[in-house]
């Protein structure tokens, strides 16, 4: 055993983080002077480069907290500083390397140390400086979250795709979008959660994950592209409820009575649902809108004339002769992409899984596309055969008008009041 003092004259600190071990957060905005007391050194026989130690954070008035290991520390502070809670992480041959951003000047042990990643210690700092979700749901509300932030405006648009694509182009290209996007999901947030390497860091969004490996130049892309689908989807939204709802209500194609609708229904639907703290809090929502398309589904296979079209191209086995693959083939799979494009969502939906696990998130992302893709597929397929080439890219407007259509289109509107509101919440 061996005794040695250790005089640290000052620590620079600019950045919060957190120790992976005591989970203690280092709030570090000044430049502290500080005395220690003794550093204890414990020789372990077998190997002689082991360091037990401990590590303590100062609170104002020189008061110190100390928990497992051999290093005390007592900080000086007056009430006008902040207190000092940063961690120590020892190790090497006289090392001591701090979390994050922290220049040491260390008197009696021969050198002075800053902060890098080269030395015997270990870096823990925290990615993500956002505050977690505090209402947390169980496996059923985070897929029904994940299947509304799936399944929204986009869903209309799959039978245009698969005449695009292919019939059965389309269906093999839906199948593959479906099982890439759920291993995306999963990739993603078990990358960030569950890695050894990443795991206490603390990431918490997509954008902090991609500044890992690229720095700020892939977090401002993530952050951008994100921007672009979410402005643009929300846009899309705002358009379905501006030419559907005055319908529904008999109003003309007056601008102003249209753009009152979408002002009036926006103020009082969307808006209220979009200033929630947490997403978790959509579950309800995500339900109601998810129940809308299966019913919607439900409306236009009853309704698709899918016989009379068939028989008139001359039977099933000329349909897929003729439009098995098309040359619109990367057409159809630019809009059955942005159909399932879900992966902004993952870091919120998973952040508000209850219990969250490896397993219990990948329950989330398979169910969830196994729903999704079921409804884009079945929609796909009836919609398609039953206008074939004369399919539009919104399939409702294949109809004439009635009864059934009008439900249609009504809950094609309740699905767009409650998924808009999941692409705000992740601003």
């Amino acid at each position: 055993m061996i005794d040695r003092t250790l005089r640290v004259k000052s620590i620079e600190t600019t950045t919060t983080t957190s120790h992976p071990f005591t989970k203690r957060t280092a709030v570090s905005s000044t430049t502290t002077s500080f005395t220690t007391t003794t550093n204890r050194r414990k020789m372990d026989t077998d190997n002689p480069n082991m360091l037990h130690h401990r590590t303590a954070t100062g609170g104002h008035n020189g008061t110190t907290m100390m928990e497992e290991g051999d290093v005390g520390i007592t900080s000086s502070s007056s009430d006008d500083a902040p207190p000092l809670q940063d961690v120590l992480d020892v190790g090497g041959p006289a090392g001591i390397t701090m979390t994050s951003n922290v220049n040491m000047t260390i008197a009696g042990g021969g050198h002075n140390h800053h902060n890098n990643n080269n030395g015997h210690g270990t870096l823990s700092r925290k990615v993500s400086n956002i505050d977690t979700p505090k209402v947390k749901t169980g496996i059923f509300g985070s897929s029904s979250n994940l299947v509304n932030a799936i399944v929204g405006a986009g869903i209309i648009g799959i039978p245009y795709a698969i005449r695009e694509s292919g019939f059965i182009a389309g269906i093999v290209l839906l199948v593959a979008v479906g099982f890439f996007t759920d291993r995306s999901l999963r990739l993603i947030v078990d990358l960030a959660t569950f890695h050894p390497k990443l795991k206490n860091l603390g990431v918490l969004t997509f954008e902090d994950l991609m500044t890992i490996p690229f720095g700020r130049g892939g977090k401002y892309f993530v952050l951008i592209s994100m921007l672009i689908l979410a402005y643009g989807a929300m846009v899309a939204y705002l358009l379905i409820v501006k030419d559907n709802v005055p319908d529904l209500f008999g109003m003309g194609d007056s601008f102003v009575e249209r753009e009152l609708v979408m002002f009036v229904t926006s103020l009082a639907i969307m808006l209220p649902l979009s200033m929630l703290r947490d997403i978790s809090q959509l579950a309800f929502t995500s339900f109601l809108s998810v129940a809308a398309d299966v019913v919607l589904v439900i409306i236009v296979c009853i309704f698709s004339p899918v016989k009379e079209s068939v028989e008139a191209a001359g039977g099933f086995g000329q349909v897929l002769k003729d439009d098995s693959i098309n040359s619109g083939l990367f057409i159809g799979l630019g809009v059955l992409s942005t159909a399932m494009a879900c992966q902004h969502s993952a870091f919120l939906i998973s952040g508000t899984l209850r219990d969250h696990t490896s397993s219990r998130w990948a329950k989330v992302t398979g169910l969830s596309l196994f729903v999704a893709t079921s409804l884009s597929l079945i929609l796909g397929v009836v919609g398609y055969l039953g206008f074939l080439n004369q399919t539009k890219g919104d399939i409702l407007k294949n109809f004439d008008r009635g009864v059934f259509v009008n439900a249609a289109r009504a809950l094609l509107s309740v699905t767009m009041f409650f998924t808009y509101p999941m692409y705000v919440v992740f601003f």
